[in-house]
Order: structure tokens, then C-alpha cells, then sequence
């Protein structure tokens, strides 16, 4: 059974954020995407 995905993406103006987006049978389901930097413990 295959199921058939399409994924895309969107960028702020400012380049500061990303997100991504999948479709398929399901429906829509966006996904937030952040970058940090590791913290001294």
C-alpha cells in the first residue's frame, strides 16, 4: 500500500523562520521548525 505525500515548505521574509507542510490522505499538517544553539550547562 503506498500512500502518496506531498511535501513543501514557506520562509519568512526575513528568513527567520521555516516551516513545513505535508500533504496526503490525511489532510494538512504544518510543521514548526526552530534552530538553537546548545547551552552550557
Amino acid at each position: 500500500m503506498a500512500t502518496q505525500l506531498e511535501f513543501s515548505y514557506y520562509r519568512t521574509i526575513d528568513k527567520s523562520e521555516v516551516g513545513l507542510v505535508v500533504e496526503g490522505p490525511f489532510g494538512i499538517i504544518p510543521f514548526e521548525i526552530k534552530l538553537s544553539s546548545p547551552q552550557a550547562s
